[in-house]
């Protein structure tokens, strides 16, 4: 499931220090397929072209680090057996997931919860999903779509548990029964807070111990679903993504200048001064896949071209940005002009 791409004489890589990189920039490219925009394949050269640079990058950043090459396919697959399996034991169990791999294709009930941060980066904490129900609605949904039975609660990978916890508490307020938690990749700072709250048991399918950090690669492409932090707003006690006039939500890629080189540092654990290396790289790989869906589709393709996609497809906006931009603009335009602000 996890290939290396550090020199492995240090020694056993899982006790060395390790930077977690997950990768479904395809898998996630191809959700375009679904508002009728043909895409690259998932086998066109781009995608192993990029990932390989990244990997190539972060080594660099960090030379005496294991780099640790995670598919979010081949996880989500490791996951969905280790759950089938307590499914078997629980007998009378459902499966509750917060990772889409897991929740889309294997059709359990999803917990669609996303981090949500100010328009100054400030982390203002859990809410929906862009374009889903507040998390009491799907918390009520969940309660009766499983009819009694008790949960195996499933997400891909936690950092510091906070959001494992929260749909924890959610599910206990509304006596659930937790049979099992199952997650990716569990690290130690995350067990700890769960362990506050649950004594049953945990699975861990990647065993890290000294974790640097943890970064999926469709993270730096704007404008790629599930790209950046969503932003948005706290309301009447309810947190709740932010939306344009024409109902698209928000987030800013971890790229400059979207985010000034130093919070770049804070959220992806890598020394600022590879910030504006990192995002012209990406930047420029963003607009050339851009580019390519322009010549496969025949057309430009405009920010509203991609409304409707799920999970959705959010604006990339810079911090502190009080407009946005028009839905009929071409997205190449778009990023081009934040890309000139690197040169």
């Amino acid at each position: 499931m996890s290939e290396t791409a550090a020199n492995e004489e240090g020694g056993d890589g899982h006790h060395r220090r390790t930077y977690v990189l997950t990768f479904d920039l395809p898998q996630k490219v191809k959700l375009f397929e679904s508002v009728g925009l043909k895409v690259p394949d998932p086998q066109d050269e781009f995608f192993p072209r990029v990932r390989a640079k990244l990997v190539e990058m972060v080594q660099a950043a960090f030379p005496d680090a294991e780099i640790r090459n995670i598919s979010m396919d081949d996880l989500a697959n490791e996951i969905w057996s280790q759950a089938k399996a307590e499914i078997d034991l629980a007998k009378n169990s459902v499966v509750v997931s917060t990772c889409y791999e897991i929740s889309n294709l294997k059709q359990d009930l999803p917990m669609k919860i996303n981090r949500i941060y100010d328009q100054s980066g400030n982390f203002l904490g859990l809410g929906p999903r862009p374009g889903s129900l507040d998390l009491a609605d799907q918390v009520e949904a969940i309660y009766h779509s499983s009819s009694g039975r008790a949960v195996i609660l499933v997400e891909d990978g936690t950092f510091t548990g906070g959001t494992m916890v929260k749909v924890l508490k959610l599910l206990q307020e509304r006596r659930m029964e937790i049979a099992a938690i199952i997650v990716g990749f569990l690290f130690p700072a995350g067990e700890r807070e769960l362990r506050k709250e649950f004594s049953g048991k945990i699975i861990n399918i990647e065993h890290i111990s000294k974790i640097i950090d943890w970064m999926p690669d469709h993270d730096f492409f704007p404008f790629i679903p599930n790209c950046g932090r969503v932003l948005g707003v706290s309301w009447n006690g309810n947190i709740t993504p932010l939306y344009t006039r024409e109902g698209m939500s928000i987030s800013v890629p971890y790229l400059v200048p979207f985010c000034p080189p130093e919070m770049w540092a804070l959220w992806t654990g890598i020394d600022q001064g590879q910030a504006i290396r990192f995002s012209t790289y990406f930047l420029d790989r963003t607009l050339e896949l851009f580019d390519k869906m322009m010549k496969l589709n025949g057309r430009p393709i405009k920010i509203k071209d991609l409304q409707g996609v799920n999970p959705w497809s959010s604006i990339p906006v810079a911090l502190g940005d009080q407009q946005f931009p028009n839905p009929d603009q071409r997205i190449v335009d778009y990023l081009i002009g934040y890309r000139q602000e690197l040169d």
